[in-house]
Protein backbone atom coordinates (compact mmCIF):
# COMPACT_ATOMS: atom_id res chain seq x y z
CA UNK A 1 0.00 0.00 0.00
CA UNK A 2 1.36 3.42 -0.65
CA UNK A 3 2.10 6.60 2.12
CA UNK A 4 -0.73 6.20 4.81
CA UNK A 5 -2.37 9.73 5.99
CA UNK A 6 -4.53 9.31 9.35
CA UNK A 7 -7.70 11.39 8.83
CA UNK A 8 -8.46 12.73 12.06
CA UNK A 9 -11.84 13.37 14.14
CA UNK A 10 -14.00 16.02 11.93
CA UNK A 11 -11.42 16.31 9.33
CA UNK A 12 -11.82 15.00 5.50
CA UNK A 13 -9.14 14.10 2.44
CA UNK A 14 -9.05 13.13 -0.95
CA UNK A 15 -6.37 11.54 -2.29
CA UNK A 16 -5.15 9.97 -5.84
CA UNK A 17 -2.19 8.41 -3.92
CA UNK A 18 -1.62 8.35 -0.68
CA UNK A 19 -3.95 5.53 1.52
CA UNK A 20 -5.95 7.51 4.48
CA UNK A 21 -6.88 5.92 7.15
CA UNK A 22 -8.86 6.06 10.98
CA UNK A 23 -7.87 5.51 13.71
CA UNK A 24 -9.94 4.35 16.76
CA UNK A 25 -13.79 4.89 15.27
CA UNK A 26 -16.11 4.26 18.02
CA UNK A 27 -19.57 5.93 17.23
CA UNK A 28 -18.03 8.04 14.71
CA UNK A 29 -18.38 7.27 11.16
CA UNK A 30 -15.92 7.02 8.41
CA UNK A 31 -17.53 8.05 4.84
CA UNK A 32 -15.19 6.54 2.29
CA UNK A 33 -15.91 8.01 -1.58
CA UNK A 34 -14.36 6.14 -4.07
CA UNK A 35 -14.25 7.23 -7.82
CA UNK A 36 -12.82 3.51 -9.66
CA UNK A 37 -12.59 5.67 -13.46
CA UNK A 38 -10.65 8.93 -11.93
CA UNK A 39 -8.73 6.29 -9.49
CA UNK A 40 -9.64 8.85 -7.00
CA UNK A 41 -10.75 8.35 -3.07
CA UNK A 42 -12.06 10.33 -0.19
CA UNK A 43 -12.47 9.75 3.58
CA UNK A 44 -14.09 11.45 6.32
CA UNK A 45 -14.24 11.09 9.74
CA UNK A 46 -17.78 12.50 11.12
CA UNK A 47 -18.32 13.13 15.02
CA UNK A 48 -21.79 13.98 14.71
CA UNK A 49 -25.25 14.36 12.73
CA UNK A 50 -26.44 17.60 12.57
CA UNK A 51 -24.66 21.16 12.61
CA UNK A 52 -27.78 23.03 12.62
CA UNK A 53 -27.82 22.32 17.06
CA UNK A 54 -24.24 23.27 17.62
CA UNK A 55 -23.66 27.14 17.79
CA UNK A 56 -21.58 28.48 14.85
CA UNK A 57 -18.65 28.95 17.40
CA UNK A 58 -18.43 25.44 18.19
CA UNK A 59 -19.15 24.34 14.72
CA UNK A 60 -15.30 23.18 14.10
CA UNK A 61 -14.10 21.82 10.72
CA UNK A 62 -16.43 20.94 8.03
CA UNK A 63 -15.53 17.06 9.01
CA UNK A 64 -17.35 17.22 11.93
CA UNK A 65 -20.89 16.94 11.07
CA UNK A 66 -22.29 14.24 8.45
CA UNK A 67 -24.80 17.55 6.79
CA UNK A 68 -21.33 19.18 5.89
CA UNK A 69 -18.89 16.74 5.80
CA UNK A 70 -20.60 14.54 3.39
CA UNK A 71 -21.32 17.37 0.61
CA UNK A 72 -18.02 19.14 1.18
CA UNK A 73 -16.07 16.06 0.40
CA UNK A 74 -17.71 14.94 -2.28
CA UNK A 75 -17.09 18.60 -3.74
CA UNK A 76 -13.49 18.06 -3.11
CA UNK A 77 -13.36 14.98 -5.05
CA UNK A 78 -15.41 17.11 -8.13
CA UNK A 79 -12.63 19.44 -7.82
CA UNK A 80 -10.15 16.67 -8.34
CA UNK A 81 -12.30 15.19 -11.42
CA UNK A 82 -14.44 13.19 -9.88
CA UNK A 83 -17.69 12.73 -11.38
CA UNK A 84 -21.13 12.50 -9.34
CA UNK A 85 -22.49 9.62 -11.63
CA UNK A 86 -19.35 7.09 -10.59
CA UNK A 87 -19.58 7.88 -7.10
CA UNK A 88 -20.11 5.12 -4.21
CA UNK A 89 -19.62 4.69 -0.89
CA UNK A 90 -18.69 2.84 1.90
CA UNK A 91 -19.42 3.50 5.94
CA UNK A 92 -17.57 2.25 8.46
CA UNK A 93 -18.34 2.79 12.70
CA UNK A 94 -21.22 4.34 14.12
CA UNK A 95 -20.50 2.01 17.22
CA UNK A 96 -22.76 1.99 20.17
CA UNK A 97 -19.44 2.27 22.78
CA UNK A 98 -21.31 2.95 25.78
CA UNK A 99 -24.10 0.12 26.10
CA UNK A 100 -25.20 0.61 29.89
CA UNK A 101 -27.50 -1.54 31.45
CA UNK A 102 -31.14 0.07 31.97
CA UNK A 103 -30.54 2.25 29.52
CA UNK A 104 -33.99 3.90 28.59
CA UNK A 105 -35.15 2.83 24.76
CA UNK A 106 -36.84 6.05 25.26
CA UNK A 107 -33.67 8.49 25.05
CA UNK A 108 -34.20 7.83 21.41
CA UNK A 109 -31.04 6.63 19.33
CA UNK A 110 -27.33 6.72 20.32
CA UNK A 111 -25.18 8.62 19.15
CA UNK A 112 -23.37 6.14 16.26
CA UNK A 113 -26.89 5.35 15.37
CA UNK A 114 -27.65 8.94 14.94
CA UNK A 115 -24.52 9.34 13.32
CA UNK A 116 -25.34 6.60 10.64
CA UNK A 117 -28.82 8.03 9.39
CA UNK A 118 -27.47 11.50 8.81
CA UNK A 119 -24.65 10.13 6.88
CA UNK A 120 -27.23 7.72 4.63
CA UNK A 121 -29.28 10.75 4.48
CA UNK A 122 -26.98 13.23 2.91
CA UNK A 123 -25.28 10.67 0.77
CA UNK A 124 -29.03 9.76 -0.45
CA UNK A 125 -29.75 13.87 -0.92
CA UNK A 126 -26.60 13.65 -3.30
CA UNK A 127 -27.39 10.50 -5.01
CA UNK A 128 -24.15 8.55 -4.30
CA UNK A 129 -25.13 4.82 -3.29
CA UNK A 130 -23.74 2.86 -0.54
CA UNK A 131 -21.72 -0.06 -1.66
CA UNK A 132 -20.82 -2.03 1.43
CA UNK A 133 -21.39 -1.19 5.44
CA UNK A 134 -19.82 -2.03 8.51
CA UNK A 135 -21.53 0.01 11.16
CA UNK A 136 -22.89 -0.42 14.16
CA UNK A 137 -22.50 -2.92 17.35
CA UNK A 138 -20.48 -2.14 20.68
CA UNK A 139 -16.75 -2.37 19.59
CA UNK A 140 -13.98 0.17 17.97
CA UNK A 141 -13.05 -0.36 13.97
CA UNK A 142 -10.08 1.44 12.41
CA UNK A 143 -9.66 1.22 8.68
CA UNK A 144 -7.12 1.73 5.97
CA UNK A 145 -8.74 2.89 2.50
CA UNK A 146 -6.30 2.47 -0.46
CA UNK A 147 -7.95 5.19 -3.36
CA UNK A 148 -5.46 3.65 -6.38
CA UNK A 149 -7.71 0.15 -6.45
CA UNK A 150 -10.45 1.05 -3.91
CA UNK A 151 -9.69 -1.17 -1.52
CA UNK A 152 -11.15 -0.95 2.28
CA UNK A 153 -9.89 -2.81 5.32
CA UNK A 154 -11.76 -2.59 8.61
CA UNK A 155 -9.67 -3.99 11.78
CA UNK A 156 -11.32 -4.52 15.04
CA UNK A 157 -9.57 -5.93 17.94
CA UNK A 158 -12.76 -7.81 18.79
CA UNK A 159 -13.65 -9.52 15.69
CA UNK A 160 -10.80 -9.48 13.56
CA UNK A 161 -10.27 -7.96 10.35
CA UNK A 162 -12.49 -7.91 6.97
CA UNK A 163 -12.38 -6.21 3.46
CA UNK A 164 -15.45 -3.81 2.00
Amino acid sequence: MPGMVNVGMAELMVSQGEALCCRGLGSCVAVALWDAQARLGGLAHVMLPDSAAAPKAAQGGLGRYADLAVPELARGMRAQGAQMARLSARLVGGANMFSFVGRNPAAGPSVGERNISAVEAALAHLGIPVKARDIGGTWGRSIEFDPQDGSLLVRTTQHGQRRL
